[in-house]
């Protein structure tokens, strides 16, 4: 997987429905423990685009859900401000679609280089924490940076 303009494109457009890695800007993958420095074969994340999405008292919300490969589960911001978590960690979700915690966008930083910030559709961006990243960061806030990934399809 490395870089692809045309996927690229539709990750834009948050028309993207297929594969992809995220590259942290130490050059590690992000793990599935919301980490960097994964051992083994790279983390391979699905996306799922969403698009008019009605929850949490709000109506079109759009982005992604970041699905874990070949099961129901994926990435949630706790309260929508807080720690990484994994959606439907027990295979019991009801209702059995993610909704407005687990939705996801990027703020689009480099089209050339294919790297991003990745925020939760609230607004708060993820950060470093030590060794594992959490979503609870306003962009521009002093002392605290973003995390810049490097998209891989």
């Amino acid at each position: 997987m490395k870089k692809d303009p045309l996927k690229w494109q539709e990750l834009r457009q948050e028309t993207y429905n297929g594969n992809l890695l995220f590259v942290t800007s130490s050059g590690d993958y992000l793990d599935y423990g919301f980490s960097h420095g994964a051992a083994g074969p790279p983390p391979i994340w699905r996306m799922q685009p969403v698009q008019n999405l009605t929850a949490g008292g709000h109506a079109g919300l759009h982005g992604y859900w970041i699905f874990f490969p070949n099961v129901n589960q994926c990435w949630q911001a706790l309260n929508a401000n807080g720690p990484l978590r994994i959606w439907n960690e027990n295979g019991k979700a009801n209702p059995p679609l993610p909704q407005d915690w687990e939705l996801f966008q990027f703020d689009f930083v480099d089209d050339k280089a294919q790297q991003v910030r990745i925020k939760n559709v609230y607004g708060r961006y993820l950060r470093a924490n030590g060794a594992v990243y959490v979503c609870d960061y306003n962009f521009g806030d002093p002392g605290v940076p973003v995390e810049l990934f490097t998209v891989e399809f």
